[in-house]
């Protein structure tokens, strides 16, 4: 009985760390993209820039934690598939909107092949975005790499 509830204590604390990372809460949104970058390049060893805008609105914690698993996201399916050598993140801003890019020169996708059962990587990006009223778009060719990019609008303020 001991051992069960060690582990769903550890399950339970995973999940809710899996839905809103500590490091968001505890860095920022732009220091945590830049942790995940240089975490990124560390584990795999493919360069990986981050271009961010100056001018980053600090985002509501439902789209700081989207902006922050889709670049996750994207940048697992480059360690994990692209054989890539360079990865380039963008954010930017607009008046009404963040856009968030995520480019590498590796391998691509070839479009005439089956979906793997358990890939729920680029579905989940799409997913994400799609649940805060954006959208998602995934370029690619075989090689040619990947281009990820998720445009969400910026909530307006609410003035009480």
């Amino acid at each position: 009985m001991d051992s069960l509830l060690k582990t769903t204590a550890a399950a339970t604390r995973r999940i809710a760390a899996d839905l809103r990372p500590l490091i968001l809460d505890d860095l920022g949104l732009p220091d945590a993209l830049e942790w995940l970058v240089q975490d990124f390049t560390q584990r795999t060893g493919v360069a990986c820039q981050l271009a961010m805008d100056e001018q980053l609105p600090v985002l509501p914690a439902p789209q700081s934690t989207a902006v922050f698993r889709i670049v996750q996201e994207s940048l697992s399916n480059v360690a994990k598939h692209a054989r890539a050598s360079l990865v380039k993140v963008t954010i930017e801003r607009s008046e009404t909107e963040v856009t968030m890019t995520v480019l590498d020169n590796g391998v691509g996708l070839a479009g005439d092949q089956p979906r793997k059962p358990h890939a729920r990587g680029l579905l989940g990006i799409r997913e994400r975005a799609s649940m805060l009223s954006g959208e998602a778009s995934i370029v690619s060719a075989p090689a040619e790499g990947t281009s990820v990019k998720v445009r969400l609008p910026l909530q307006k303020a609410v003035s009480t």
